[in-house]
């Protein structure tokens, strides 16, 4: 993203520091507002289809605006959507499975987040250097779309709802 800032709006490295600190001050205060959508919707998996689907609005706004505010504002609200429901996302998953193995599972799911950290630079070198930005926003919505989409195919009938369990002896003992 620093690339695509410096190269296609000029940004300055100033600038780029103030843009990225404040999208990791809106991200880190978006994910506490995740549990109280969570709650509103009745459901962790809802919340995650409906701030990430949201999110992709304004990836593509990021990728295509005509000018470099409006990337920055699309960039900061992709950011909070986006990274809203991820600690949502994780606590369904530890409600999935079992706790003996909810330590390997979390293992595993950082493991595959970080190798796509670690392979997605790489490709999208050899994008930008041969195609530039815009295969990779396209993609990146793409990728995003069919993430989304799959959470909820495979996981919105696996969740109690939210509320339910929120009133349930159980949890007020957690």
């Amino acid at each position: 993203m620093n690339l695509f800032f410096v190269e296609r709006y000029g940004f300055q490295s100033g600038l780029l520091g103030a843009v990225f600190s404040l999208s990791a001050l809106i991200t880190g205060l978006s994910s506490m507002v995740g549990p109280r959508l969570a709650f509103k919707f009745g459901s962790k998996i809802k919340t995650v289809v409906v701030t990430q689907s949201s999110s992709l609005v304004f990836l593509l706004l990021l990728g295509f605006a005509p000018f470099g505010w409006l990337a920055v504002v699309g960039f900061l609200m992709r950011a909070a959507l986006m990274n809203m429901a991820s600690p949502l996302y994780s606590a369904f998953v530890m409600e999935q499975v079992p706790e003996r193995q909810q330590g390997t599972v979390n293992s595993v799911m950082n493991t595959v987040w970080v190798l796509g950290w670690a392979i997605g630079p790489f490709v999208s070198g050899l994008v930008q250097q041969r195609y530039g930005f815009t295969p990779l926003f396209i993609a990146t919505a793409m990728f995003y779309g069919l993430a989304v989409f799959f959470t909820w195919l495979f996981f919105h009938k696996h969740e109690t709802p939210v509320s339910t369990r929120i009133l349930q002896p159980e949890a007020v003992a957690e």
